[in-house]
């Protein structure tokens, strides 16, 4: 259920940056907007969260393992939203670049935030039992 919860607050999340800034600012189509989301949110939650946030150093370095996560985010959302809107848009006269970049930087704020939701609430058990099993917190 905590993934589930996750996996809507993160389409929401990026649903909204996304479509206001490809396209209320840069004039590309919602349905594209709302289809890049899609596919920014099941990318970015299974390589961004799920394996390089809890796998990119120990669980008690909370402030590397984010770093690593919201770059690796912020650079995944960036290619994913060039060459996919590349491809939705090409009717469109809408810059891409400045649209991939724009997304990339807000998301990765927000992305930094997120990871913190995803180590308290959805990883809470996983850091209890590494916490049980070494007094100290380090694996």
């Amino acid at each position: 259920m905590n993934h589930f919860l996750a996996i809507i607050i993160k389409l929401l999340m990026i649903t909204a940056v996304v479509t206001f800034i490809n396209s209320f600012i840069y004039g590309g189509l919602i349905t594209n907007s709302l289809l890049i989301s899609l596919i920014l949110t099941f990318v970015t939650y299974i390589v961004g969260d799920l394996w390089i946030f809890t796998k990119s150093s120990k669980q008690h370095e909370y402030v590397w393992r984010n770093t690593i996560a919201t770059f690796s985010d912020a650079i995944l959302v960036f290619i994913i939203i060039y060459f996919v809107g590349s491809t939705l848009n090409d009717q469109n006269n809408v810059d891409l670049l400045s649209s991939a970049f724009a997304s990339a930087l807000v998301l990765g704020i927000v992305e930094w935030l997120f990871h913190k939701y995803m180590d308290v609430v959805v990883f809470k058990n996983q850091l209890k039992r590494i916490t049980e099993r070494e007094p100290n917190g380090h694996i």
